[in-house]
């Protein structure tokens, strides 16, 4: 690919680094260990680039007046208007809004209209998604192979937390998973199958099932009936019944070899004790949330306030900040983005909203807040409003479901 420096570029590397930002900046952190290089540079520098990025690319957003999008605009103020309006009216919800100007790293005010919200602005001024595509891989490859590398020889990192570990790494797996290579496929698959049985054997049952429910709605929403789907459909299903009928003997055999690399799997342990499904306390926070719903709301970080902590649910934090009015209101516009987007398999945005679902939507239904750093929540509405609003003489021609280069 001919790489010309121009602010398309500037957007599509931007939206790709902000996605892998977290992971590789966790990642990083622990590969420097393993070589006894502790310090803060790595972590300056991510930073310093995240945020060099997202002043550049705020500047060419709001300079092309030509391309500027209202939408842009709305988002913005709406949130700043929710946040100083719960600065005003919810005294309570104060120190969960603002820790200090100082507090670079977990400020929420930094967090979100720094470090995530300007995704959404950048994704929507995003039209070149061949370069996109093309810088995504990259940071796919890196992600994945630096997350095998901790899983195996960082074990008992903060990398390497469950929960941090798969969701760090599953936007660049799964864009890994659905792009078929032109070249290096063995390189390709080796990271690929290695990243799977990390991501498996030592991230979150979450994280799995986000991955699964967005491939099966991939696969079904593409589907045509070719002898490969079939042959496809039925080694699938067969593998299953075989799973089901012998998962004792599975179970052991799998026992056998995570002992014997030393892996202790949270999933493989709840799914052999039974408890797979154990929520984890969830509900009572669901239940909490459900009785502290109002017509009007309790303000941003409301929930926090009730439960000392989030929902762990996108629609009950929105209902309970917002109120049943604007709290439904949201959702019905968050939901309607995402379906209509979804349906539109012609569009180039659509194997990129395929891609975002899982840490983008579904993630949030289980966990985190659209007021973390959760970029990738965002950026899939922008992507969203693309492949909805825009017309068709913009869009590239390359084949949205391999990588092509030229």
């Amino acid at each position: 690919m001919k790489i010309v420096f121009n602010k398309q570029h500037v957007f599509a590397f931007t939206v790709a680094y902000m996605l892998s930002f977290l992971a590789l900046l966790n990642l990083g952190n622990e590969i420097f260990n393993l070589f006894g290089m502790v310090n803060q540079l790595d972590t300056i520098v991510l930073y310093g680039l995240l945020v060099g990025l997202v002043v550049l690319g705020i500047f060419l957003t709001f300079n092309d007046r030509v391309h500027f999008k209202l939408d842009i605009l709305c988002v913005v103020v709406f949130l700043a208007v929710a946040f100083v309006v719960t600065y005003v009216l919810f005294p309570e919800n104060v120190k969960y809004l603002f820790t200090s100007w100082t507090d670079f790293f977990t400020n929420p005010i930094y967090i979100l209209f720094i470090y995530t919200l300007p995704g959404f602005a950048f994704a929507r001024q995003l039209k070149d998604y061949e370069f996109f595509n093309y810088i995504l891989r990259i940071f796919s490859y890196i992600t994945v192979t630096l997350s095998v590398i901790v899983f195996f020889f960082a074990k008992g990192s903060s990398a390497s937390q469950y929960m941090t570990f798969s969701y760090n790494m599953l936007t660049q797996l799964f864009f890994l998973i659905l792009h078929e290579p032109q070249k290096y496929k063995a390189f390709h698959y080796i990271v690929v199958i290695l990243g799977m049985f990390a991501f498996a054997f030592g991230g979150a049952r979450g994280a799995m099932l986000s991955l699964i429910i967005a491939g099966l709605i991939f696969y079904f929403m593409t589907y045509k009936p070719t002898k490969k789907n079939v042959l496809t459909c039925t080694v699938i299903v067969t593998i299953g019944v075989a799973i089901a009928l012998f998962k004792s003997s599975i179970l052991i055999f799998i026992s056998d070899v995570l002992d014997r690399l030393l892996i202790d799997s949270r999933t493989f342990r709840y799914l052999a004790t039974g408890e797979i499904f154990d929520d984890s306390n969830r509900f009572q926070l669901y239940e909490t949330s459900i009785d502290n719903i109002g017509i009007l709301g309790k303000g941003i970080m409301g929930d926090r306030v009730i439960l000392g902590y989030y929902s762990h649910n996108l629609f009950l934090e929105l209902l309970v900040q917002f109120g049943l009015l604007l709290g439904i209101l949201l959702i019905g516009v968050i939901c309607g983005c995402v379906i209509s987007a979804i349906l539109k398999k012609d569009r180039p945005e659509y194997i990129y909203i395929i891609l975002l679902l899982p840490c983008g939507f579904l993630k949030l239904m289980i966990t985190g807040s659209y007021l973390h750093q959760e970029p990738a929540f965002y950026i899939l509405l922008g992507l969203c409003l693309n492949s909805i609003l825009r017309s068709n003489d913009y869009a590239n021609t390359y084949d949205k479901y391999s990588i092509r280069t030229r």
